[in-house]
């Protein structure tokens, strides 16, 4: 599908005024990849990557998450101090870099392409010299219904990275980790395609519904609170 028709199908979809504003963050990507010198605005098709995973094909494209709607995101939403951050299908990294710069305790990266974590690791490692953050930041190769979450482990960022038979099975593990060690969860669904499924398996609950430079993001918690996000 060429620009043209990708232009015409959002404002099918959005209408006009989010289509230009998604046209604007969309420029504005290619603005972080040459102020931090990296590779993360190019996308990449699944079948142009070596996945040993018999889930490849529930997978989707990589693109990168837009760095300004991310921060708008990230500046309104009030989390735990010891918080940490996981990225589920990290592509090249662009999240894990903007996440390290808010505070977390630790950040994961979980990607089921090694060209793809091979990237994120280059990416990450120039970002880190450019900025001057030091956080632990792992970046895990492994397909996420393989990875096993950890009882510290609390925030979970998603880019639609997967159909809704893949996001089921991690929706299950997030509900094992939180009755192997009960604490407060936020999953945070940008282009939040498959939606309806988080809400149908009723353990988490929708606690905002935010549209940042004409991306859309959900934020589920395990436990609904009047105080999760800044006033």
């Amino acid at each position: 599908m060429n620009i043209f028709n990708l232009v015409v199908d959002s404002i099918k979809k959005r209408g006009l005024t989010r289509t230009i504003q998604i046209i604007l963050s969309n420029l504005g990507d290619y603005w972080f990849d040459i102020k931090y010198g990296t590779n993360t605005t190019r996308w990449v098709n699944l079948n142009d990557l070596e996945v040993r995973s018999e889930n490849k094909q529930r997978g989707m494209k990589y693109q990168p998450t837009f760095e300004r709607p991310f921060r708008k995101l990230m500046n309104i939403v009030d989390f735990p101090s010891d918080s940490v951050f996981v990225d589920l299908g990290c592509g090249k990294g662009r999240v894990l870099m903007m996440a390290s710069e808010y505070g977390f305790k630790r950040i994961v990266g979980v990607e089921f392409s090694r060209e793809l974590c091979e990237d994120a690791t280059r990416n990450l490692s120039i970002y880190r010299k450019k900025v001057g953050v030091d956080v632990d930041v792992d970046i895990v190769e492994l397909d996420v219904v393989d990875y096993e979450i950890k009882d510290d482990e609390n925030i979970f960022f998603m880019f639609n990275p997967f159909d809704e038979v893949v996001l089921n099975k991690v929706l299950t593990h997030i509900n094992m980790s939180l009755e192997k060690r009960d604490r407060k969860i936020w999953l945070i669904y940008y282009n939040p395609l498959c939606g309806d499924i988080i809400e149908k398996q009723g353990n988490l609950e929708k606690a905002g519904e935010y549209i940042f430079g004409g991306m859309e993001f959900i934020v589920y918690v395990s436990n609904s609170s009047n105080d999760l996000l800044k006033k």
